[in-house]
């Protein structure tokens, strides 16, 4: 790796010489795009191949291989360089403070919901996590519902359930609005209007087109399976029933009754959670122990929710993100540092909300959805080494985009839509975005030029393609997007059976996904 390396900075050395390199505008060298492809790899394989050396490490081989790209920046490009990497960095706890924040709130938030999983009530939580995908995010929404759909379904849930969960809720639902999924908040960071997507009929109509196809195709699925009578082998949560009586065994009446909830013997601040339940709090938990699994909604209360107040810290989040690009905020924004003081001042507002919720959260919820915060924190260091790694490969993009021959929207489309499905898709936005700036000899980075590309017609085609690209393709397998993982690591938690990596592929993403997206290329992306 040293003598990669070393060559590299040679050859780099060379090549820019007399070139004057500005901050966001650097030049680097191709074989620099090896790290982030590398660590692609990685993520793909090394679970399946050294599943056990991996989860040790993979933080570890995250920072090695980000290192690596940060020491050629600076020896290559020296101040410059290293503030291209701080950039990006911006960029990474940006995001991971909309992600880690909205995973923190809706862990505190438990709903239980009456009944089992029929069909058209499947259909209809897939439906509204459409929609909530747009208000809280395709975090928010697949982390609140992932627990209860999962929940319903108890012994009959199959792989199928939790593929199209992942469609549907934590990626084609969120095309509408920034809040809605990861790279289109980034593109909200760049300077993308908030309700800009919402003014597009192409991006509606693909909304529409998709999210419709595959409810109709879940549930005629769905439906076969249930008449068919198919379950999956063993219990996934304690019934109601099983759980009342094992209180009245093992505990007296009038007696405080206390479950304490560990995960490897701790909970995820350090500390065993211990939830304590008093016979005065009948109405709110019905004398029950509450236990993980357990079921708190009744006939006559079909729907129960706790940690209601959680959704008081939903709504700063929503305020935090609409106040980033307030046009009274913007206007006091005169220079790219004063943009990224903001943009992290922000984010560390989101944290402090997010840090809020867990400190404050009603303990009842947070141990009836046995939270913790393993998927998370997987999230963050692998994001990290992918958003360190691909700063070579987005600014390639950005001033090389013609000589990769990608011109046409329908291009850019396809291309975002393959770069998404095999890596996060929020990086891959900022690429094609860039390299759609590239082409109009256009800074990404620039407020100013964002405001008036958006106003060229010509140029809203290719905002549209990468934004229907990087988050429909997001689908495509589990790395494709953030929530993806976590929806498969709480889905696993609960007892239903995910597919490896892939047959995500072979038996959901291709025979199901690619058909549509086809379509979408002819119908909603101009060429």
């Amino acid at each position: 790796v040293v003598v990669v390396v070393t060559t590299f900075f040679r050859r780099s050395k060379k090549k820019h010489t007399n070139l004057e390199i500005k901050m966001g505008e650097t030049d680097p060298s191709a074989g620099m795009v090896v790290p982030f492809i590398f660590f692609l790899l990685c993520i793909a394989i090394m679970p399946f191949v050294a599943g056990t050396f991996w989860g040790k490490h993979y933080h570890h081989v995250s920072f090695f291989l980000s290192f690596i790209v940060f020491l050629y920046y600076v020896s290559a490009f020296h101040g410059d360089g290293a503030a291209r990497m701080f950039l990006s960095f911006l960029d990474y706890i940006s995001f991971m403070a909309l992600v880690g924040s909205l995973f923190v709130i809706a862990g505190g938030i438990h709903i239980d919901i009456n009944g089992h999983g029929t069909p058209l009530v499947n259909t209809a939580i897939l439906f509204v996590g459409a929609l909530l995908a747009n208000v809280i995010g395709t975090t928010g929404a697949s982390m609140l519902l992932i627990r209860p759909f999962v929940r319903i379904n108890k012994k009959r849930v199959q792989g199928y359930h939790v593929m199209f969960f992942i469609f549907i809720v934590s990626n084609v639902g969120g095309v509408l609005t920034p809040l809605g999924d990861p790279p289109l908040f980034l593109g909200y960071l760049k300077g993308v209007p908030f309700f800009w997507l919402l003014a597009q009929p192409r991006i509606i109509g693909a909304w529409l087109f998709c999210v419709g196809l595959l409810l109709i195709m879940f549930f005629l699925l769905d439906r076969y399976f249930y008449n068919k009578g198919v379950s999956h082998s063993g219990p996934i949560s304690i019934s109601a029933d099983d759980a009342h009586d094992e209180d009245d065994e093992e505990e007296g009446e009038g007696e405080k009754k206390k479950k304490k909830v560990e995960g490897d013997g701790e909970s995820s601040n350090g500390k065993s959670l211990t939830v304590q339940i008093d016979d005065e709090d009948e109405e709110e938990t019905d004398e029950k122990l509450l236990v993980p699994g357990q079921q708190l909604a009744s006939p006559t209360r079909p729907i129960h929710v706790l940690g209601l107040r959680n959704f008081g810290f939903l709504f700063a989040i929503i305020l935090l993100v609409l106040v980033q690009k307030a046009s009274f905020i913007s206007n006091l924004e005169t220079t790219q540092a004063a943009e990224s003081g903001l943009a992290f001042a922000i984010s560390v507002l989101m944290f402090g909300v997010g840090f809020l919720a867990y400190k404050f959260g009603d303990a009842t919820a947070l141990a009836a959805n046995s939270f913790n915060f393993g998927p998370i924190k997987e999230v963050g260091f692998l994001f990290f080494g992918i958003f360190q790694t691909m700063v070579p490969a987005l600014d390639i993009l950005q001033y090389h985009a013609k000589d990769l021959d990608i011109t046409s929207p329908r291009a850019f489309y396809w291309a975002s839509g393959a770069l998404s499905s095999v890596l996060d898709n929020a990086p891959t936005y900022l690429n094609f975005m860039a390299a759609a700036f590239g082409l109009q000899g256009r800074n990404l980075d620039s407020s100013d030029d964002m405001e008036y590309l958006l106003k060229q017609p010509d140029f809203t085609k290719y905002v549209i393609a990468v934004s229907l690209g990087s988050v429909f393709f997001g689908a495509n397998t589990y790395i494709g997007n953030g929530p993806n993982m976590m929806v498969k690591s709480l889905a696993e938690e609960g007892g239903a059976p995910c597919p490896t990596f892939f047959e995500y592929i072979y038996k959901y993403s291709m025979p199901i996904l690619m058909p549509l997206f086809l379509i979408v290329s002819f119908m909603c992306v101009q060429s």
